[in-house]
């Protein structure tokens, strides 16, 4: 577990989470940003933990489920027989249904990435704007 405390260690994150080679760790991370509150921060920690941990299963299952049964019910609704399925076919589809899945997650693992670093970003956003207005406050002396 890997407690961040400040925007500039944010920061540093989303920079090295935004490598797309680098595998990423499997440690959680907390945020305690004093510029949030603390339900914020168990929210957004919650938020980037998931985002992070995206393995891109739900949307293999989903590719290989359309990839497997709309040629499925197109090939045996046009009048065709399991007999008359050559191996070529059959293979062919294999392929298809492997494709599919293999897609399914990459389309997974991307759409998580791009979420997190969005998260992050308007967190990011979100702390400094209250920095800022924390910094302002302090100088006039109210």
């Amino acid at each position: 577990m890997q407690i961040v405390y400040s925007i500039e260690q944010l920061q540093q994150l989303r920079r090295r989470w935004s490598k797309p080679a680098r595998k990423r760790a499997a440690s959680e991370y907390i945020l305690d940003i004093p510029e949030l509150t603390g339900a914020e921060n168990d929210r957004i920690s919650a938020r980037i933990n998931r985002y992070r941990h995206t393995c891109g299963c739900i949307t293999a299952g989903v590719g290989v489920a359309v990839a497997a049964i709309f040629p499925a019910l197109s090939y045996f609704a046009g009048g065709h027989a399991w007999s008359t399925l050559s191996p070529l076919i059959g293979l062919l589809y294999l392929g298809l249904v492997l494709s599919a899945g293999l897609l399914g997650r990459q389309l997974g693992i991307i759409w998580s990435a791009l979420r997190l670093r969005q998260v992050v970003t308007a967190t990011l956003r979100e702390a400094t704007a209250i920095r800022e207005l924390q910094r302002q406050y302090s100088h006039t002396g109210r």
